[in-house]
């Protein structure tokens, strides 16, 4: 996760929607899940879905999406 940090934290880079990558990763740390999963469902949210469906047992369980069956 430090490695993410550092990226967003350098001012030479421009990273598409900073703010919501380190809510993703507030949200990794916090949670000790998956950033990706986490990103995919942060991104999700910012964009107006009221839930994220995943065949990812782990995603569904750690980051509050829907498992589908």
């Amino acid at each position: 996760m430090a490695a993410f940090e550092g990226i967003l934290r350098t001012k030479e880079l421009i990273v598409e929607r900073a703010e919501i990558v380190w809510k993703a990763l507030r949200v990794a740390q916090g949670a000790s899940g998956d950033f990706a999963d986490c990103l995919i469902s942060c991104s999700a949210a910012a964009a107006g879905c009221p839930r994220t469906m995943t065949f990812d047992r782990g995603a569904a369980k750690r980051n509050g999406m829907t498992l589908i069956a």
